[in-house]
């Protein structure tokens, strides 16, 4: 009688055990002392194999693999090429008429374990999914960061205290500048991700959003720090005034420092860090524009027609008016304020008038969230005194 060691598939626990056969035909089984199962095993795991040999069984356990081409036809043998690229055609040409979405996968503790899940994710996630944008954005991502490694490397040696120390031109341009602040941390769209993925440990996500924003703040204070350390007001000033855009603080860059090297990774440098957020805010965008189409006009558009009408309007707003960027961030970061700050808090109010007893509550009560609220209206009011000449115009 022959043994072969296996993991019983009924459940997620992965008990081991010996299938015993002879004359090729599995006639018990045999548990093993595994981690799970200790040489024990359950009813189904025991006696379950017995589906194998049934002759009553309704349908007959597939042995190679097969197609039915057409509804209604019968089953014919093919070889594992001819059915890969039969199923590979037939998901393209749905994801193609109806896009990634209409596509689900599903998997189970029944399945074929951790790495068979793993390998599931990974298809759905690169193969279905938005897997270009993914791949490209990960790359530049790196390549940028080595750029803004390179920039602090060369522009901290030159930066002057002098520069750093000067009070500001105008003290006012602090609360123009709030919404464009406000907008460099925009994570708030992802709390609910993340909280689904740290499976609401408010710890956990606590821990996430602190110490995510401490990283990110600490790269602004050190591109501050190299770029204001570098130039002074007067010499930023020249620049808004000669060339508001990337290519003015490069140019600068390059008279003062007298190095080509800087002034090329401050460009790549800049340039990535565009590009990289540009895709990544895109593509919640292509999603945003894909549902509104499906169920606001019950259109299904493809890929290339979402990614045409989500990339080419920025593309040539950039290019035709590319001072607009500024002003697009300062209206980006009023929206912000409404959605992130004045929305959640009126969330928040109703959800613990209807459920007073939450077991999670952030500390303050009612005053911390009025105080939130009004700092809130008061970021989405300033690009409106912006535009009537209250405060001072936000540029660079």
């Amino acid at each position: 009688m022959e043994k072969h060691k296996v993991i019983c598939p009924y459940c997620g626990a992965g008990c081991q055990f010996n299938l015993l056969v002879q004359n090729g035909q599995v006639v018990g089984t045999e548990p093993l002392n595994g981690i799970t199962n200790q040489s024990e095993l359950c009813l189904k795991g025991m006696s379950g194999y017995d589906f194998i040999n049934d002759t009553k069984i309704l349908t007959p356990r597939v042995l190679h693999p097969m197609i039915r081409r057409t509804k209604g036809a019968d089953l014919e043998r093919v070889s594992w090429d001819e059915a890969l690229d039969f199923t590979a055609s037939k998901m393209q040409a749905i994801i193609d008429e109806y896009g990634p979405n209409a596509v689900m996968t599903t998997g189970s503790s029944r399945g074929g374990g951790n790495e068979a899940n793993y390998v599931m994710q990974k298809f759905t996630r690169a193969c279905i999914g938005t897997h270009s944008v993914d791949k490209i954005n990960r790359v530049l991502f790196f390549v940028m960061i080595a750029a803004f490694i390179l920039v602090l490397a060369l522009m901290l040696p030159n930066i002057k205290f002098d520069n750093l120390m000067a009070m500001p031109i105008d003290n006012a341009l602090i609360i123009s500048a709030s919404p464009v602040f406000f907008t460099a941390f925009g994570f708030h769209g992802s709390i609910p991700s993340l909280n689904k993925y740290l499976g609401g440990n408010v710890k956990s996500l606590r821990i996430a959003i602190l110490v995510g924003s401490g990283i990110t703040l600490f790269a602004y204070f050190l591109w501050q720090l190299s770029t204001h350390g570098l130039l002074s007001q007067n010499e930023f000033l020249q620049i808004l005034r000669e060339d508001a855009t990337l290519n003015g603080l490069v140019k600068a860059t390059l008279e003062i420092t007298q190095s080509p090297i800087i002034a090329n990774a401050v460009k790549i440098f800049s340039t990535l860090a565009l590009v990289t957020s540009f895709l990544g805010v895109a593509l919640g965008l292509l999603e945003c524009i894909e549902d509104l189409l499906k169920q606001s006009f019950n259109i299904h558009a493809g890929r290339i027609s979402l990614g045409l009408m989500t990339f080419i309007p920025p593309v040539l707003f950039s290019l035709f008016y590319p001072e607009g960027f500024i002003l697009a961030l300062g209206y980006a970061g009023q929206m912000f304020a409404f959605y992130a700050v004045v929305l959640p808090v009126a969330l928040v109010w109703k959800a613990r008038a209807i459920h007073p007893n939450l077991p999670y509550r952030v500390w303050g009560g009612k005053a911390l969230l009025v105080l939130v609220l009004v700092l809130g209206v008061i970021i989405t009011s300033i690009p409106f005194a912006i535009r009537a000449g209250y405060l001072p115009f936000v540029v660079g």
